[in-house]
């Protein structure tokens, strides 16, 4: 038998497949579980209770800077009762406030809030708990708030305060000082020996009469007499009264006391000056008031305001009546 030599060579390079057995699968086992992570515990918050300051008075007055003093005299006189009296200011007058009792170191003054005046969270924020309720004074709207009083009455003013307060009204009449200021003196050297009207126009409304009323209601001409105004110069540059009127601008309030003191005239709208200015002994009789609401302020200077013409502040002279123009 012949073989061909491919055919050998062909059976004899083929492979010889044997099966083979698959592994049973063996399923991937679970990872652990993870361990438990240790659980810390917060620390609990401490309420730290609030201080009571058992020999504190507070006075809580309505905020603007004409109700801070219309407040002094109450502020004042509670500091003849209590070893030390707080008061509070929102930012914007704090500074003023402060001046008026800079001469007293137990009367101090706290800035709050300009917001929410009337609603709970104000007191809180404030921490009105930490003074005891007889020892807390306050007025208009707080008094509203704090002692929840239906049918509340805020008027007349500065009188209905001082009746929110529980205070005796002649308090107002007869406790009134403030911390002298250096600068008044000062200011009133500036004009002393030279004839001139003091006014103060301007409210949070806006000016409430011009110098031209002035210059009628007075017969006076501002160019003949000089005419000082604390938040502006009523001349022009050229005028002979523009330098000194100039000297005299932008003062704090309490830094015109003696020129207010010692003024021919004073014409004031109702706003901070002149409750000052109803507190001074004040020289001259030509004193004279417009209001934003055409009130007769009359009542301020009635026996049954016990207004007796007390000796005013700053002077051996009493306290003037304004009269309406």
């Amino acid at each position: 038998m012949t073989y061909n030599i491919n055919e050998i060579m062909s059976h004899s390079q083929k492979k010889i497949l044997i099966p083979i057995k698959p592994t049973p699968h063996k399923p991937t086992p679970p990872p652990p579980p993870p361990k438990p992570t240790p659980i810390t515990k917060q620390p609990v918050p401490v309420t730290v209770p609030l201080q009571i300051l058992t020999n504190v008075a507070l006075v809580i007055p309505h905020m603007l800077m004409g109700d801070q003093i219309e407040a002094i005299p109450a502020v004042r006189y509670l500091r003849s009762l209590y070893p030390e009296v707080h008061v509070w200011s929102i930012k914007n007058n704090l500074e003023k406030v402060t001046l008026f009792y800079a001469d007293d170191p137990a009367i101090k003054v706290f800035e709050v809030g300009d917001q929410w005046w009337g609603h709970s969270i104000f007191y809180k924020t404030h921490k009105l708990a930490q003074y005891l309720p007889d020892n807390v004074y306050p007025c208009g709207i707080h008094a509203k708030t704090i002692h929840k009083t239906p049918n509340f009455v805020y008027g007349p003013i500065p009188f209905g305060f001082y009746r929110h307060m529980k205070l005796p009204i002649d308090v107002y009449w007869n406790y009134f000082c403030i911390n002298d200021s250096p600068m008044s003196e000062t200011l009133y050297q500036l004009v002393q020996g030279t004839p001139y009207i003091f006014t103060h126009p301007a409210t949070g409304y806006g000016p409430l009469f011009t110098i031209e009323d002035i210059d009628k209601h007075s017969q006076l001409s501002h160019h003949d007499i000089l005419v000082i105004d604390p938040n502006q110069n009523r001349y022009p540059p050229d005028h002979k009264f523009y330098p000194i009127a100039q000297q005299l601008i932008g003062y704090k309030i309490n830094d015109y006391v003696q020129v207010m003191i010692h003024a021919d005239y004073l014409y004031l709208s109702d706003s901070s000056f002149f409750c000052l200015a109803m507190q001074l002994g004040i020289l001259t009789d030509k004193c004279f008031v417009r209001s934003r609401a055409d009130i007769n302020y009359d009542y301020l200077w009635s026996i049954e305001s016990c207004f007796f013409n007390q000796i005013g502040y700053g002077s051996d002279a009493c306290k003037k009546r304004f009269q309406r123009f």
